[in-house]
């Protein structure tokens, strides 16, 4: 990729300012803190938090109060699944990650962190045939408890949504499908880590069905009450909303239009965004005609706009809310088709402004492939088709606007970055971590902090009373959230040079009170001041000499004459010498391939209706040509015994040119198809296996897990007349 890590404008408006403690007069003997200086806040190095495989949602990340951080993550292929969490306490490094479930199917993790560092986390689990539940488990003083279950009433969408206020009061919302008529319901729970309420349908499957491809949105407020949104489309009609549900004194509404809200064009899923006093922000699009549109919730009543017809269409175009804590200005973000850009619009002062602000301008081969907003901060992922690098960036914004890109990673060549999550404490500070993935199945879970806070200081120890001619002690220890240990520097109050160090001791001269601090300082330059007094007497002081009488007043006065031991000089002994051992040169072999991959959008792999297979891409990254096999093999669904898999497609004659894309067809019996087309979601999951020899004779082979979706006719009329406008 030719883009350059970009130099970041150091600003205050690029995240909060530091927070200040008040200056205290120093006192005799008190332990004071000074207000920390506030320099501009900055990112430190991305970290690895995990290494994992390609296959797996997240991460999905939190930030308490006082810095401490946790992840979590899914990994594995379909049939073997696993959720991961690690935790990383401020100025320290990422835990060894934590197996919290293992199941057939674990999908699609979402985390809150309240400010004391409790935590909820809520995914989907199931054995990949019959039987899913939501989980939802709590992190209390560093341990994860017992998760709590909602079974599922129908067939998981695998998509949900948890949010928590600061008091750890939580709502939960996830997507089911009746297996009969293949409509999609929301359903809802409300509690925290001490209980929670039964889970309740919210929406109207008698008469809508839901957008699928995202999950459920939710809000919640520090009073407790809250909503769940989505967009639906009525059954009878064919016709779109922007439906929610709220939560008041512990009972749902019922599904509610946004501001009546009605579309002829199917809409993409609702993105939603709130603060702790009940306001929030909503966007969606129009997938026929596309449009932004954006809604602003204000004193519990919600406002449609319509904000732009200039999108990038997509299935699901490009497309991110944000909104800022107290009421205070919501973000819309989305990619600009005249432009290319990734622009905003914002809502302050009780309007949206006339006209967009363009946050990034990509190079003409980079696509924006996701983008994040937390309050005023956006990460986003691109990447660069002619270099295929991908890179991860952010940015933050001032009064006058988005501040210059700051770029959090590049990757190498035929490494993929995901988009960012992005997580914000209480008190500024920030957190982005994105997944990479390369062509042998392989990845990385990685986080990078953005420090807004000073340095926190324990301590310092300050003796009392010191005495003149005698060393007295000192110590103190700093932290901050993401930066590497701060430098302490101490000041003893006597016109002497400052000395660096967390244990130090200084001797003092003149008898009298000091007054000593102690700064840490960060690799920033943010500083944190604290001190104390000592209050030193005289070596000669009378009265400290009865405080101390000598414990042997018989002794003699004159001590034997100190004699200092003979210097004996060890003997001069020439080294060994040793000969280096001879070294055969290595034997250079070839180096080893790179596993074709698929040219697919996402994980699933479509048999078209009147296919009679799947056609791949395969792109052969190898400088020379490939030979061998492909082979599908069935992981769950009709036909699948247990845990024992069975192959449905085997392709004998793969043949791919060096550098070349090339389709490769693998063709499905007619009994198997049929039974696929006659399960509710049409869907199983698969295992694609390929196995491949260069002409050198060296071999390459590669497993990846999809899900099949077999289109075809199904016996629910109304789920028919819906998936014909579904985009």
């Amino acid at each position: 990729m030719r883009r350059a890590l970009l130099p970041h404008r150091r600003s205050h408006a690029d995240g909060p300012r530091r927070r200040g403690a008040l200056a205290l007069v120093l006192a005799s003997g008190v332990l004071t803190l000074l207000a920390p200086a506030a320099p501009a806040a900055d990112w430190v190095d991305p970290a690895p938090v995990a290494s994992v495989p390609t296959d797996g949602n997240g991460p999905v990340i939190g930030l308490d109060g006082d810095g401490d951080a946790i992840a979590a993550w899914t990994s594995g292929e379909l049939g073997e699944q696993r959720l991961l969490t690690a935790t990383r306490p401020a100025g320290g490094a990422w835990s060894a990650s934590q197996t919290l479930a293992e199941a057939p199917v674990v999908e699609r993790p979402s985390l809150d962190v309240a400010a004391d560092g409790d935590a909820l986390l809520a995914w989907s689990e199931g054995n990949g045939v019959d039987s899913y539940e939501t989980r939802v488990a709590a992190y209390d003083a560093g341990t994860w408890e017992t998760p709590h279950d909602f079974p599922l009433v129908g067939q998981p969408a695998t998509q949900l949504e948890l949010r928590a206020n600061e008091a750890g009061t939580a709502i939960v919302a996830w997507l089911e499908v009746d297996p009969d008529s293949g409509t999609v319901s929301v359903r809802a729970a409300h509690g925290s880590a001490s209980g929670w309420s039964a889970a309740e349908t919210v929406s109207e499957p008698a008469d809508f069905t839901v957008r699928d491809e995202a999950p459920p949105r939710v809000r919640i407020a520090d009073d407790g009450s809250g909503a769940v949104a989505w967009t639906a489309a009525k059954l009878v009609d064919e016709r779109w909303r922007v439906q929610e549900s709220r939560l008041v004194a512990g009972d749902w509404s019922g599904d509610e239009d946004i501001d009546g809200f009605v579309s002829d064009d199917a809409l993409t899923a609702v993105e939603l965004a709130g603060d702790g006093d009940g306001n929030a922000v909503a966007a969606w699009f129009t997938v026929g005609a596309t449009r932004l549109m954006g809604a602003i919730l204000r004193n519990g009543t919600w406002t449609v706009a319509d904000l732009s017809d200039d999108v990038v269409s997509a299935c699901v175009p490009i497309g991110a809310v944000g909104q800022d804590e107290d009421g205070g200005p919501s973000t819309v973000v989305w990619n600009e088709a005249s432009s290319g850009d990734l622009v905003t619009r914002r809502w302050e002062d009780g309007s949206w402004q006339a006209d967009p602000q363009s946050l990034f301008t990509p190079a003409p081969a980079e696509v924006v492939t996701g983008v994040r907003l937390n309050g005023s901060r956006a990460a986003w992922a691109i990447n660069d088709f002619d270099a295929d690098q991908h890179a991860v960036l952010t940015a933050g914004r001032d009064a006058s606007g988005w501040l210059t890109p700051h770029t959090l990673a590049t990757a190498p060549v035929g490494v993929a970055l995901s988009a960012p999550t992005l997580a914000r404490s209480a008190n500024g500070d920030q957190l982005a971590a994105w997944r990479s993935s390369d062509l042998d199945g392989s990845g990385a879970i990685t986080a990078a902090g953005f420090q807004v806070t000073a340095p926190r200081l324990t301590g310092p120890v300050v003796p009392a009373t010191g005495t003149v001619g005698v060393a007295a002690a000192f110590s103190a220890t700093a932290v901050s959230t993401f930066a590497p240990t701060p430098q302490l520097t101490w000041n003893f109050g006597d016109s002497s040079a400052p000395v660096a160090g967390t244990a130090v001791s200084h001797t003092y001269a003149v008898a009298g009170t000091y007054s000593v601090s102690v700064t840490a300082t960060d690799q920033f330059g943010a500083r944190t001041t604290a001190g104390s007094t000592i209050v030193v007497a005289p070596a000669d002081d009378p009265d400290r000499r009865r405080e101390e009488p000598d414990p042997d007043p018989n002794r003699r006065r004159e001590d034997p004459p100190v004699v200092d031991p003979p210097v004996v000089n060890p003997p001069v002994v020439d080294p060994p010498v040793v000969n280096p051992p001879v070294v055969d040169p290595p034997v250079v072999r070839p180096g080893a391939l790179v596993a074709p991959q698929p040219v697919v959008k996402g994980r699933t792999l479509r048999v078209a209706r009147r296919a009679r297979g799947v056609t791949l891409t395969l792109l052969n990254r190898n400088a020379v040509a490939l030979r061998g096999s492909a082979k599908l093999v069935q992981l769950s669904g009709p036909g699948v015994n247990g845990r024992r898999a069975r192959t449905i497609a085997t392709q004998r004659k793969v043949a791919l040119a060096a550098g070349r894309r090339q389709a490769t067809k693998l063709t499905i019996p007619a009994a198997v198809l049929r039974q696929l087309r006659a399960t509710p979601r049409r869907s199983v999951a698969v295992r694609l296996e390929l196995s491949l020899r260069a002409p050198d004779g060296r071999t390459v082979t590669t497993r990846l897990a999809y899900k099949l979706v077999a289109d075809g006719a199904t016996t629910a009329p109304k789920a028919r007349r819906i998936a014909r406008i579904a985009c």
